[in-house]
This record gives structure tokens, sequence and C-alpha cells, in this order.
């Protein structure tokens, strides 16, 4: 990693932060509370995936940016090569045609844990890997645009999961520390927040990050994230 890749680590992989009381409301008022409170890093919920990577053909990541050994491909996207957003193909990311690709043969199980996820639709999920003693360099992926008022329960909710992630691989967040992944977890990760990733193990680590929507399906996630954040307030 560059210098500044390296001041970033050492200043941020070992900061923490609070999970506070939740406030009265509905799971939706709370759930929306959980989704404002920006000092949160990432949170754990109670979901687990199953460990099912079953294709080999990635292709280059953000190639325009300083990142090393990072690459993808989608299991539900425009086409298993479009990795990057809508918008990059001429299309609105809200309403362009994803749908599930070819890799999706090859990983059944995923497939039917994302149909009976708490969410109505994905826009892309995809299989990131980072080669073994590759590096994401610090960067965010917060918007500029977004309008006063705005409810984060409408928006796109990224989803991380750990499939395959060797030791001395860590993900870490600025002024949060370092998310605890290990093999199926599921995680809420403020994305907006800077962060970066760095593989130090002889191993590529594999996740999958799924955009999912949650639109007519939002009260049973809301139940789930509260429960979740209540079960790591402990």
């Amino acid at each position: 990693m560059d210098s500044l890749d390296l001041q970033f680590y050492k200043l941020n992989k070992d900061k923490s932060f609070n999970l506070d009381p939740l406030p009265d409301g509905s799971v939706v008022e709370q759930a929306k509370w959980i989704m404002q409170q920006q000092h949160i890093g990432w949170l754990e919920l109670d979901n687990q995936h199953p460990l099912e990577v079953n294709y080999t053909k990635y292709y280059k990541h953000r190639g325009h940016e300083k990142h090393q050994g990072w690459s993808s491909v989608c299991l539900h996207g425009l086409g298993e090569d479009k990795v990057a957003t809508a918008d990059s193909y001429g299309l609105d990311e809200f309403n362009a045609p994803y749908t599930f690709t070819d890799v999706a043969n090859f990983h059944p199980e995923t497939v039917r844990y994302w149909k009976n996820f708490p969410c109505e639709r994905f826009t892309r999920i995809r299989y990131m890997k980072l080669a073994a003693g590759g590096v994401i360099s610090v960067h965010n992926d917060g918007y500029n645009d977004i309008p006063d008022g705005f409810n984060p329960l409408d928006g796109i909710l990224p989803i991380n999961v750990a499939i395959v992630h060797p030791d001395h691989c860590e993900m870490i967040i600025e002024d949060c520390g370092t998310v605890p992944f290990s093999p199926g977890k599921v995680f809420l990760v403020n994305v907006a927040r800077n962060h970066m990733v760095v593989n130090k193990s002889n191993n590529d680590r594999i996740h999958l990050i799924a955009n999912i929507i949650l639109g007519n399906r939002k009260e049973q996630f809301c139940k789930m994230l509260v429960e979740s954040y209540e079960r790591n307030r402990v």
C-alpha cells in the first residue's frame, strides 16, 4: 500500500464506536434512526450466508483508480461483466433491467438465499475478489446529491458478505476500526465513510456485495435490522 493508505490504516485500524440505546417507536422508525447514525461503521445482521463460490472468471474493478488486485463478477446485473453502476451504461440505477446472469447457474444456494432475503428486489449482486497481497485504497461510496429529508430505507442498501476471508485480510473504516468479518457473516457496512481493505495473506479474499431495494418488504428488513442492532449492543 502507498504512504497515504498506510497512514490511514495505522490511524484507524484499532478505533471503535458505540451503539447507543434505541429510541422509542415502531421498528421502521427505529431502523431509520439506526441508518441515520453516521458514526456507526458497520452492523452484523442476524443472517448466515452460504459459503458458495464456484465461478472463477472475474473482471477488473474500478480499473481507472489505483486499487491493486480488485476484480468482480455479477451474479445479478446487466451482464456478468457489467460490474459498474447502471449509469455507466446509460441506464438509470433504479429502473435498469437487472436480472440473474449465467453466473447464477453455478450458485444455486446463493440465489435461493437472496430470493428469500427481506427485500423486494436487487440492483447488482457481485462476487468481489481481492487478490493475495492486494489493496483497495482509501475511498468512500457516499453521494453528494442526496436531498434533505431523504429516508435511507428508500435508497439502495449495500449488504456485504464474507465468503472467503483469510486471516490477515482487513477492512478498515475511518474512526471505526476493523470490520470483524469471518466466512458466512453478513454485514451492513457504512461505505459512505472512508474505508480501505488490505489483504496481507497468501490467499484471495472473496466477498459478495448485494445492493438491495427494500420496497414492499421494508418492515421485514427493519425488524431484522432492529433485532440485529439490539443483539450487537449486548
